[in-house]
């Protein structure tokens, strides 16, 4: 009795974080962290844009540590580009096509 006691225990508390996500609305969070494809080293300087189906939802630009991070927006896609010119070398821009909300997107560049 008391398994079945807790196995119910169990999915009604699985069911009710589903329940209030619906009745508040799904939170995103987007993070990550831009790389060199080459050194792995983090790029300074790369401005990450967010699109969505209205087009550009926000920017952000990686620090020191090439980590970024944007609110509580939609992102259908990113887009990493180089816009410090040569100042930590020049990189190839990359798209991310789809990415996973509230996780960390590690991104590699390409040097040119």
């Amino acid at each position: 009795m008391k398994v079945m006691k807790r196995m119910i225990l169990g999915l009604v508390t699985a069911a009710s974080g589903v329940l209030i996500a619906c009745a508040y609305g799904m939170t995103y969070a987007w993070r990550g962290q831009v790389v060199d494809s080459v050194t792995n080293q983090p790029i300074p300087g790369i401005q990450v844009t967010c699109e969505g189906s209205d087009g550009v939802q926000g920017t952000a630009t990686t620090n020191a540590n090439g980590e970024w991070s944007l609110g509580d927006i939609i992102c259908e896609k990113l887009v990493f580009t180089d816009v410090d010119g040569a100042a930590n070398g020049t990189y190839d821009a990359t798209t991310v096509e789809n990415p996973s909300p509230n996780t960390d997107i590690v991104t590699a560049l390409d040097p040119m």
